[in-house]
């Protein structure tokens, strides 16, 4: 405000104090808005009225002016950038002493023997203040300070660390799955030379599917289980199989493959009666069996 336009306001007052209107003080304004508008982080310097007006009546008035209040920080602020690990990395905002102004309006209305101010900031008069740096805890730091930048430094040969690691697993992790997956095409080559080196089929989940006559033999491959491939799961016999057993079963009953391994299996077939006693073997229990149908096996090649 210009000296010119100070002692037009001050004329102003006078002139309307002269017509027997009351007016709210300056001093008691500007206490009101320390109190109510400041907070304790930040103190007024200056408080200054512009064009006050009544607005209201000589018997209601209501003072309505323009305000400029100059304030500053007590001690320096800051606002968190960004936190790494357990450790806040705060921002300056301001420096303590740093002086700004704030703008808006002040109306003022008669309340008991004195004035109820209220204030409204223009959109614009509202800085960002931060708090002090104790708000934010003994472990913050400061952005650009030694201890941050040592922290950002460790935090950064960790995170490289943890990326060779990383990367490390992820190339020991695709050179066994290449490692599988060429153990898996040699095992399939070599499957493939055993199933057309003994014209073998695939073997059935049991021999009834495939009897023929009496008195012939089959090439199967066939990989041993321990758990049913058929309905039950049964096995019938020992030696000689009934028909109706579960095929890959018997084949680790009579102790030809293990489970889990593949091979060619030699079967015959007969056709006669007796009664054929089941017993346990090699982890498979088998029952007694007077069928007619059954089968022996023999072992032609074991596929590692």
């Amino acid at each position: 405000m210009t000296i010119a336009q100070r002692l037009l306001a001050a004329a102003l007052l006078l002139l309307l104090a002269g017509c027997g209107s009351k007016q709210p003080d300056l001093a008691d304004i500007r206490e009101q808005f320390a109190l109510a508008e400041l907070p304790g982080l930040v103190e007024l310097k200056s408080f200054e009225l512009d064009k006050p007006r009544n607005v209201g009546s000589e018997e209601s008035p209501s003072w309505l002016a323009r305000f400029t209040a100059e304030v500053a920080v007590r001690e320096d602020t800051f606002e968190i950038e960004t936190v790494e690990g357990d450790t806040r990395l705060l921002k300056p905002i301001r420096k303590a002493g740093e002086a700004f102004k704030l703008y808006g309006t002040v109306q003022s209305d008669p309340a008991g023997d004195g004035w109820r101010h209220r204030f409204l900031r223009d959109g614009s008069s509202n800085p960002v203040l931060g708090r002090p740096r104790g708000d934010y805890g003994p472990d913050a730091l400061v952005v650009g300070s030694p201890e941050a930048q040592a922290l950002l430094a460790d935090i950064e040969r960790r995170r490289d660390q943890e990326r060779i690691a990383a990367e490390a697993t992820r190339a020991a992790e695709a050179a066994e799955r290449q490692r599988a997956e060429e153990a898996e095409a040699a095992k399939r080559k070599r499957i493939e030379e055993a199933v057309a080196r003994h014209n073998a089929g695939f073997a059935p989940v049991s021999a009834r599917s495939i009897f023929t006559r009496a008195g012939d033999t089959l090439n199967v491959l066939v990989t041993a289980k321990m758990e049913s491939s058929t309905r039950r799961g049964e096995v019938y016999g020992t030696g000689r199989y009934a028909n109706e057993s579960d095929f890959p079963r018997s084949v680790v009953h009579a102790g030809l493959l293990r489970p889990g391994e593949t091979g060619i299996v030699e079967i015959t077939f007969f056709y006669e009666a007796g009664l054929f006693q089941g017993s346990p073997r090699n982890g498979v229990d088998s029952l007694d069996t007077s069928k007619w149908n059954t089968y022996s096996m023999r072992l032609l090649e074991r596929i590692d």
